[in-house]
């Protein structure tokens, strides 16, 4: 069945009606009654009226999952995304999925070129911080045929901007440099791209196949978003690190014996490091120190951009309970030395959350 059959329909109810006049920044309105489908054909009737940026919030993965599939099928191809949680404990390292991470890239890149896409997320994904929509700007890049760049400043950039350089690029986030050619494997594309350079000019721009290294498609122009959540280049990365050494001087007094030979054993590699201006894994854990302004994924909404939660009780308690889960871990880990105070400022708590949510016109959907 088409999009007008299964969806015009609904626009015509006087309920519906009510609610798309009522959708207001600040203003909350509640919609009772629908079950998963009916509530995902509501969701796609507005998402055709109001042209903006759609976030729905389930309260777990397994119904954030049914209300994307159903989302797919009622919109047009490339409209919908889903957001996944990271896939680890809140205090673990952060891993690099690339699976998740191109999921979550695709999103947030969107999001920040103020794309007009409807992101389906459970709140579990919700809970740890990510990075402002000016940070994930300014990390990004577009390169076109014609232009000028120095192929080593790219090079500079792109490794700021969360690339590894590697001798051959086989897997998203990495990038290589032979004589004029840079190939640069961005985490939203299924093929890598092949830069060619004449002198100082960008002359091709090619997708490849990286395991025959044959070309693919030319393009004119690319869009390339950073390669980790949380890029860093050398300014931000000195910056943080006299942020680390002032906290780490004033909690290693508090310790003592052995727990305070293991903080300082654990954090000062990560201090040398900052302030020598290097990236590494695991430094994502002081966010705050790196992006002050860190906060949510509905932040990437424009003011007329619509949240949607379904059962936001279920939401709301979910959340409340992760959140409790995270401080009990929180205290523990802290009393042992394995995290600095400002580790507990990463994560969002219903407080927050709310007024995040609120920003926007908000449905609130329940059985």
């Amino acid at each position: 069945m088409t999009f007008q059959k299964i969806v015009e329909p609904w626009k015509t109810k006087e309920t519906f009606r009510l609610v798309h006049r009522g959708l207001s920044p600040g203003k909350g309105q509640l919609v009772v009654g629908l079950t998963d489908l009916p509530r995902s054909c509501w969701t796609a009737a507005l998402v055709d009226e109001i042209k903006q940026p759609v976030l729905v919030i389930t309260p777990n993965s397994e119904g954030a999952k049914t209300a994307y599939g159903d989302l797919v099928s009622l919109l047009p191809e490339g409209k919908v995304y889903f957001f996944p949680q990271l896939d680890l404990l809140p205090y673990e390292v952060y891993a690099q999925n690339v699976e998740i991470a191109a999921q979550r890239m695709t999103v947030l890149a969107k999001l920040a070129r103020e794309e007009a896409i409807v992101v389906v997320t459970p709140v579990d994904a919700l809970l740890k911080k990510i990075v402002s929509q000016d940070t994930i700007k300014k990390y990004s890049l577009s390169l076109s045929t014609g232009e000028k760049n120095d192929i080593h400043e790219l090079s500079r950039r792109l490794i700021s901007m969360g690339y590894t350089k590697e001798d051959l690029v086989e897997v998203p986030g990495t990038f290589s440099i032979r004589g004029g050619i840079i190939d640069i494997f961005p985490l939203t594309e299924n093929f890598p791209l092949r830069v060619e350079f004449f002198d100082d000019e960008i002359e091709s721009i090619r997708f490849f196949d990286p395991d025959t290294q044959r070309s693919l498609t030319e393009t004119g122009q690319v869009f390339l978003p950073p390669a980790d959540e949380f890029p860093a280049d050398e300014e931000s990365l000195t910056t943080a690190g006299k942020a680390l050494r002032k906290e780490l001087e004033a909690v290693l007094p508090s310790y003592s014996g052995a727990v305070r030979r293991h903080l300082r054993d654990k954090f000062s590699p990560y201090l040398e490091q900052m302030e020598q201006g290097i990236w590494t894994k695991g430094m994502e854990q002081f966010m705050t120190y790196f992006y002050p302004e860190a906060g949510g994924i509905a932040d990437y909404l424009p003011p007329a951009g619509l949240v949607i939660i379904h059962e936001p009780d279920q939401v709301r308690e979910n959340l409340e309970k992760m959140r409790r889960e995270i401080d009990s871990w929180y205290y523990e880990l802290l009393e042992e030395g394995k995290i600095l105070p400002s580790f507990g400022n990463n994560f969002l708590d219903f407080d927050s959350f709310r007024t995040m949510v609120q920003r926007h016109a908000l449905v609130l959907m329940a059985h």
